[in-house]
């Protein structure tokens, strides 16, 4: 009997001891998993963090690029006031000095009369409507090329802008 109790005994032992391994090695690899997770959730972490600051990065250059390119259309669009101005206040003393030139040539039947002396191409003899409408002509053609060389102004600040970067 004696000997069926240290048999009951051994064999408790060794179940505590398997009972014992068990639960340790449960215990580790709780530990090693909550670990492990630890250690992913701050590699995520940290991947975010920096994404987060990329676009951050990316969103401050945009918004440099654009206050930049907004502040040269800006500069353009003044030259270009400037420019029409000028034009205009060019356009308007060329029709002043014009008012002392005669009415268009034709008679009573509206034909216009031969030529005469010192009438023909050189603009000396045209009529106060035609010379009016000759300097409107080229004031609209000198508006037409500032407005042309400030959207080539603009594109080419675009281009330049949108090519370093």
């Amino acid at each position: 009997m004696h000997g069926g109790l240290i048999l009951k005994l051994r064999i408790a032992a060794v179940m505590a001891s398997v009972i014992f391994g068990v639960g340790c090695a449960w215990y580790g690899h709780s530990k090693g998993v909550q670990s492990g997770m630890l250690q992913v959730q701050t590699l995520w972490d940290a991947e975010r963090i920096a994404q987060q600051q990329a676009i951050l990065e990316a969103q401050q250059k945009a918004q440099d690029t654009e206050r930049r390119l907004q502040a040269q259309v800006a500069k353009l669009r003044k030259e270009r006031a400037n420019e029409k101005a000028r034009i205009d206040a060019r356009y308007a003393d060329l029709v002043d000095g014009l008012r002392d030139r005669p009415e268009a040539r034709a008679g009573a039947t509206g034909v216009p009369e031969g030529a005469r002396a010192g009438v023909g191409c050189t603009g000396f003899g045209l009529s106060k409507s035609d010379s009016e409408f000759l300097v409107w002509l080229s004031s609209e053609a000198d508006r037409t090329q500032a407005a042309l060389r400030s959207c080539v102004a603009a594109y080419e600040e675009v281009r330049r802008s949108i090519n370093s970067e």
